[in-house]
């Protein structure tokens, strides 16, 4: 489903198969790796 509240990339990106093998990569960073934490808006 195409989503207005982002751009036309964005959408592409979301319904494509590009980026699945992220999913079986290992997490490098953690929360404590931060040196700066910003609020969550």
């Amino acid at each position: 489903m195409y989503n207005t509240e982002v751009n036309e990339i964005t959408n592409i990106n979301a319904h494509s198969e590009s980026f699945d093998f992220l999913a079986d990569e290992p997490e490098l960073y953690s929360v404590s790796d931060l040196k700066v934490k910003y609020p969550q808006s």
